[in-house]
């Protein structure tokens, strides 16, 4: 059964996704996290047979997308979803009170979208009902423990426990398990309502006032990453995205040893993480060195440290460190991962399209950040010239970043602004590198 579900709320589209794959047979839930994309989605592929869409979706009109449904395809069943009651008054679709925040029951909501007649044919049947239910990995994210104990599938007959319940867990137990092949850990069935009551919450990691202000950036922007790559931004990521940016700029105040920031990364298991997390405090140091110093500098080039590569879901392609094109020809890819890696500035660009009125030029500095002063960048080849100052500076220290990252930090800073010293002699580049110079010498 193939299922449109259309809903920016990141917590309960989690729980719905995760209630469908456990109680239905062979069922595909495409996600869509505003109507634009849910419309593109349903016009490029038309074959559901099913459609669910949240009401209080923040994107636009609900109703006018419904309409267009059915003015498309009468037939195709609509579930729609809200917490206002005169949200039922629809015509031709199912309505289900998804509840206050105070008032919410996943057991009630379940039994109500499973008597729905489109999905009673789909139902498992108790034989089906396995000793096991799945969770998708990328969900750990949200939590540090979990009331439940965790398995891993080694076969249909066989799961190993591999986490006790209430166990804390960190991002390198995540990364263990949360492979291209791999999407989902399993619990016992006999635990499910416990998950689903979990992921039907607003509960994130980010309430616990046991893990760092640094661990929860971090746990923070991978989820960020994840999802913007794979959905797109919701409101809900908009906002953690401008708390995490806000937080790491307010500890580079406090502490500007870049030299020890770098040391506490290097212990970080995840490549992308590490990289935009790095680049975020050497472009707000470089702001107040340069005296760019206003907010909105640090809170953009914040934001395009986060999302640069996000369309790069391959670690081998996001760890690829280049100089110019010539270099980048030599290495052993493929004709379809070079075209991947050509593609990601404008891909990751179009990404964050949407937060470019509240964030103007974040989009810019994205699709700028592998160009280079003397034009033998892409992806359109602009020489020190074309590129503007937030750009110049981002790809500054985009490029002190990864030449640091990919030498394990073993190299002297000092060797490091020796190498890049002859690419960046023009324009704003220059002035930025010798920004870079004084506060990596502090």
């Amino acid at each position: 059964m193939r299922i449109l579900l259309i809903d920016d709320n990141d917590p309960f589209r989690h729980f719905l996704v995760t209630t469908l794959e456990n109680h239905l047979k062979n069922v595909d839930v495409v996600e869509a996290t505003s109507l634009k994309v849910a419309k593109l989605l349903y016009e490029s592929d038309p074959y559901f047979e099913s459609i669910m869409v949240s009401l209080d979706i923040s994107s636009g009109s609900a109703l006018s997308l419904i309409h267009h449904f059915q003015d498309f395809n009468k037939k195709t069943p609509i579930v729609t979803y809200s917490s206002e009651e005169q949200a039922s008054e629809i015509p031709d679709t199912f309505f289900l009170d998804k509840g206050t925040k105070a008032k919410r029951s996943p057991k009630i909501f379940v039994e109500a979208l499973l008597n729905h007649p489109t999905y009673q044919k789909y139902l498992r049947d108790n034989q089906s009902h396995k000793q096991y239910a799945r969770i998708k990995i990328f969900y750990l994210w949200r939590f540090e423990e979990l009331p439940i104990d965790l398995y891993v599938k080694i076969n249909d007959k066989k799961y190993v426990k591999i986490l006790a319940k209430n166990t804390k867990y960190d991002e390198a137990f995540i990364e263990k398990y949360h492979t291209s092949k791999n999407e989902y850990l399993f619990i016992e069935s006999k635990d499910y309502e416990i998950l689903e009551s979990l992921l039907y919450s607003d509960q994130w990691f980010e309430e616990s006032n046991e893990l760092s202000d640094e661990e929860k950036n971090f746990r923070m922007k991978k989820i960020i990453q994840q999802m913007a790559s794979s959905m797109g931004l919701t409101p809900h990521l908009i906002q953690k995205a401008e708390e995490v940016v806000q937080s790491v700029i307010s500890s580079i105040s406090e502490s500007k040893n870049l030299n020890q920031i770098f040391k506490r990364q290097q212990k970080r298991m995840s490549f992308q993480t590490n990289v935009s997390t790095l680049i975020t405090y050497i472009t707000s140091a470089l702001c107040d060195e340069l005296e760019w110093n206003t907010q909105s500098s640090k809170e953009k080039l914040g934001f395009a440290a986060i999302f640069h590569d996000t369309s790069l879901k391959s670690a081998k392609l996001s760890s690829i460190y280049y100089l110019n094109l010539d270099e980048l020809n030599q290495l052993s890819l493929t004709e379809e991962e070079k075209k991947k890696f050509f593609q990601h500035p404008v891909r990751s660009a179009e990404i964050v399209n949407e937060i470019n009125l509240k964030f103007p030029h974040v989009e810019t500095i994205i699709l700028n950040h592998h160009e280079r002063p003397d034009g033998s960048g892409f992806p359109m080849g602009k020489n020190f010239q074309k590129i503007p100052p937030l750009s110049s500076l981002f790809i500054i220290a985009h490029d002190y970043v990864m030449r640091s990252i990919l030498n394990r930090f073993d190299k002297n800073p000092s060797d490091i602004l020796k190498e890049m010293s002859p690419h960046y002699q023009n324009g704003h580049f220059e002035k930025c590198f010798t920004a870079l110079k004084k506060i990596i010498d502090n």
